[in-house]
């Protein structure tokens, strides 16, 4: 019993049960592919990207989904099926594992735990219409991102997002004629990598937004520097 009982996907002992490696490992597995497919290092290594709707990859037929290939589609139901698994043992901090060593997830997830949820689902993303487009940006940005949409030959900073461009930018506000806003926070395209670079530094996430029927946007997320390698998930340790 020292080496506790083998079953249904779980080592278990009279205190406590972990889950098996391959289990962590399927997962790690999974989110690495989805790295190679879809994010990309960005503004010289300073941060990961991933556009938000890029089109569906080609997937061989020898390669399906319990091999590991992974669709963004497919990710949030992959996370919260892992999730909904390992909360029932001593797997949390195998689970913050996964978190520490892919942070790009922190683009496409609120890390809420055992129950991350996806950022970019509400449906007016894919919108024509821009009001309802920034809207929705705007508001899947959460307090820690900032939306850079290119109106006309500026990228300007609206509503609560001018606040945030004040503090992470160093912007003023500047006053506007226009509809539901007063005030807008902003600069000239040109300046637009310096002032990316300087939010990536801040610790913001940044979403690269045109007006309508522009490609789709582009999350960017600061990328941790490098560090000593992380240990292996083992799955051991209790929460």
């Amino acid at each position: 019993m020292s080496a506790g009982v083998d079953f249904v996907g779980w080592h278990t002992w009279a205190t406590h049960r972990v889950s098996r490696r391959r289990t962590l490992h399927a997962l790690d597995r999974r989110l690495r592919r989805f790295e190679r497919q879809r994010v990309w290092r960005a503004f010289g290594g300073a941060a990961h990207a991933i556009d938000l709707f890029p089109p569906p990859l080609p997937v061989p037929r020898r390669v399906s989904a319990a091999h590991g290939a992974l669709t963004a589609a497919q990710l949030p139901a992959t996370l919260a099926s892992y999730a909904g698994y390992l909360r029932h043992g001593a797997a949390w901090r195998a689970w913050r594992r996964q978190w520490d060593a892919h942070p790009w997830l922190a683009a496409l997830f609120r890390d809420v735990g055992w129950a991350p949820r996806a950022r970019w689902a509400a449906p007016h993303l894919w919108s024509d219409h821009f009001g309802r487009r920034y809207r929705a940006l705007v508001r899947a940005a959460a307090d820690d991102g900032l939306v850079f949409v290119r109106l006309g030959n500026h990228v300007e900073f609206l509503g609560r997002q001018r606040l945030l461009a004040q503090r992470a930018l160093g912007l003023r506000p500047t006053p506007i004629a226009r509809r539901q806003y007063t005030l807008t926070a902003g600069f000239h395209r040109v300046l637009g990598p310096r002032f990316v670079r300087r939010a990536l530094a801040a610790g913001n996430l940044v979403v690269l937004a045109g007006g309508a029927r522009t490609p789709p946007p582009r999350v960017l997320t600061p990328r941790p520097l490098p560090s000593a390698a992380a240990p292996p998930c083992t799955g051991r340790g209790r929460r």
